[in-house]
């Protein structure tokens, strides 16, 4: 991929986490490097029930609220397939590769080709989470065919940062359809948040970050309104997270996100900060906003985390339930055997069979899996 188009399409892809309507128009620019007619980014839910949704696409909304209504349980094969799918792959679906005159009379491949003029498709899983996921659809004219390798290996390097804008989006719409306005919203949770502008210079935090800074316990604000760590190495790390970042927005750099741990004079585990891409052109947040979401766990803070239903979804046992819980509120090991009266070695071997379970690869990953289940709101 030529750095022209990701110069173009990187900035416009995170513009969408504030601004979702402009997905339809990345859709459109992300479908033509692939030859596509057309494309669809869906929510597919299986915490509960399993059940999948258009969250945005590029062809007509009647047209689209008729099918997802009507005919899109006709592609439940198809969407399961998607879901055990490895992140990042590519999934073709098998209806068009045995019978392609069966396919076309089928209801809802009918449907679409009338009204649509597509045929042959792909998908691609761009998440990890159990509970829900999201993944990317293309459709082609049925003259074209499928997907080439040429034009696959184009497509693969923008998944990362799909990926990273959905991610943000889903917190921020969820956010946002409870509290009705993202600034109010910050504050009714119990995660420490901040917006960070490419300078490093902080322009909104909640409460919750601001106790956190104003503990100076590892990670502060200095007088110029920058975050700062006790260590100047790691001060470093930060500040080159946030360019980063912002680069990324700004379409000069490639970087998703970045996490840290900051370590606490305290006797518990170390924060954990997340620096991820985010731009306003909206200018809700501040003249065409180029920096970062800044994300802190403080591990002291007990009832940030809820991991209500993590038992259920990952079949974690009653006492690796219990361990989870207690690990992702920041107790160390000893701390949790000294409770529970069990051995250091016993914790340990429940944690990994935890992280096993729940697909994390360390305690780091482990609160973000939790956080993808239960988001912290007040």
């Amino acid at each position: 991929m030529s750095s022209d188009i990701y110069s173009r399409l990187i900035p416009s892809i995170y513009e969408s986490t504030l601004s979702p309507e402009i997905w339809v128009s990345n859709l459109d620019k992300i479908a033509s490097l692939v030859g596509a007619k057309g494309s669809a980014i869906l929510l597919l839910e299986t915490l509960d029930i399993y059940k999948y949704s258009i969250s945005f696409t590029t062809y007509p909304v009647a047209v689209m609220q008729k099918y997802q209504s009507t005919y899109m349980k006709h592609e439940d094969a198809a969407m399961k397939k998607l879901g055990a799918a490895k992140v990042g792959a590519l999934v073709k679906d098998d209806l068009f590769e045995k019978d392609r005159e069966a396919a076309a009379a089928r209801p809802d491949v009918k449907y679409l080709l009338d009204h649509l003029g597509i045929f042959d498709r792909f998908g691609v899983r761009l998440n990890n989470e159990r509970e829900y996921f999201n993944g990317i659809v293309f459709q082609y004219d049925p003259s074209r065919g499928n997907v080439t390798e040429p034009e696959w290996q184009l497509l693969q390097p923008l998944f990362v940062h799909i990926r990273t804008a959905m991610d943000i989006s889903r917190t921020f719409s969820l956010l946002k359809a409870k509290y009705n306005a993202i600034l109010t919203a910050l504050n009714r949770i119990k995660m420490s948040y901040a917006i960070v502008l490419s300078s490093g210079e902080v322009i909104v935090m909640n409460d919750s970050a601001k106790a956190v800074f104003e503990k100076n316990d590892g990670v502060y604000l200095t007088k110029a309104n920058k975050i700062k760590a006790t260590d100047s190495e790691l001060t470093a790390k930060i500040n080159h997270a946030v360019s980063s970042v912002s680069d990324t927005v700004s379409g000069f750099h490639a970087e998703a996100s970045i996490m840290f741990t900051i370590p606490s004079k305290r006797p518990v585990e170390p924060y954990l900060m997340e620096i991820s891409p985010l731009r306003d052109i909206t200018r809700e947040l501040d003249d065409f906003l180029n920096g970062a979401l800044v994300t802190i766990i403080d591990p002291e803070e007990q009832t940030n985390i809820n991991t209500d239903g993590l038992k259920e979804l990952y079949g974690l046992t009653d006492s690796e339930s219990i361990v989870a819980d207690m690990a992702v509120s920041g107790r160390t090991n000893q701390s949790i055997a000294d409770e529970r009266g069990v051995s250091p070695e016993t914790v340990k071997k429940q944690l990994e069979s935890i992280l096993i379970k729940t697909n994390s690869t360390n305690r780091t990953a482990l609160v973000r899996r939790v956080l993808s289940v239960n988001l912290p709101v007040i």
